[in-house]
């Protein structure tokens, strides 16, 4: 029983260090933020056998949580749920910047229904969130849930939710490198073409 155990445990680690690497792979091929978090959502979804995953992101008031990438069950009703810092039970993790697990929902004072799910499901989940850290501040998090039938989330999953939060931030930052690089360059582009239009012509009223 004990040799099966280790086993398992091994081959479930094994699997999750060969997911961490495809999703470096993923953030260094992918521009798009969208599209490479979309990818990121879709193998934590399969790997952690999740109902749903969702992806928080702090938008520019710093207080506001938009789900900006949703997969399962309940993915269009996520995408259009937001919340604020400190409120249910994501806005307190982004808050503390702590992961957790929360073994059932139904249970925590901090919960916050999404509207438009089943309230069934909403009494028989569990859940886990790493939220997102770069360069030292909190900017989201990642949140997943599975029904307690089956099976709680254990520490080691919650590590690879924290290890992913840690892929999805690099994500973040990278594509917005990406963005303001190609911001700049079309800016740079467009200036150094008015300034052979202005040099090429001594006419007031074309310049």
């Amino acid at each position: 029983i004990e040799n099966a155990r280790l086993f398992q445990e091994e081959s479930r680690r094994a699997e999750i260090i060969e997911a961490l690497a495809e999703i470096a792979n993923v953030i260094a091929t992918k521009r798009e933020i969208d599209l490479a978090l979309d990818e990121i959502a879709q193998r934590s979804l399969n790997l952690l056998k999740a109902s749903h995953i969702a992806i928080y992101l702090l938008q520019d008031d710093d207080q506001t949580l938009k789900i900006i990438t949703a997969k399962g069950l309940y993915h269009e009703k996520l995408l259009s749920h937001s919340i604020k810092i400190g409120e249910g039970i994501t806005g307190n993790i982004v808050a503390s910047g702590k992961p957790e697990i929360v073994n059932d929902t139904a249970k925590d004072h901090r919960r916050i229904k999404v509207p438009g799910t089943p309230e069934e499901d909403n009494q028989v989940e569990t859940m886990m969130s790493a939220p997102l850290i770069l360069r030292g501040k909190n900017i989201g998090a990642m949140n997943a849930w599975r029904l307690r039938k089956n099976g709680l989330f254990s520490e080691s999953e919650l590590n690879f939710l924290v290890s992913i939060a840690h892929q999805a931030s690099i994500a973040i930052e990278s594509g917005r490198l990406f963005e303001e690089t190609l911001s700049r360059a079309q800016e740079t582009a467009a200036i150094a073409e008015v300034g052979r239009d202005i040099s090429s012509t001594l006419k007031l009223d074309i310049v």
